[in-house]
């Protein structure tokens, strides 16, 4: 959902479902995003839910490389490899 904020601004605000692969141990991983609007070179904070899976970290930004694609990337912090399960993440751009 876009919404507009301060002088006219664009803002980006969108819940989307994450399905990342499997994460190995201590590792990190990257999964790609669908985010309506997003363009090249645009950061986004992202807000992950609060039943992500324990061991796993998540990064405090994502970026886009390609139009509409954010990339969000998740650490496994444990010894062993984790399936992290599918959830809705937010993602604000900045």
């Amino acid at each position: 959902m876009a919404i507009l904020v301060g002088s006219g601004m664009r803002q980006i605000v969108v819940a989307a479902t994450v399905n990342p692969n499997s994460i190995g141990a201590n590792t990190t991983g990257e999964t790609s995003v669908s985010v309506t609007g997003a363009v090249p070179g645009q950061v986004f904070l992202v807000q992950p839910p609060s039943t992500l899976d324990a061991g796993i970290i998540c990064a405090a930004t994502a970026n886009c490389s390609t139009a509409g694609t954010v990339t969000l990337r998740l650490a496994n912090v444990t010894g062993g490899p984790i399936n992290v399960a599918s959830s809705s993440f937010v993602f604000i751009a900045l």
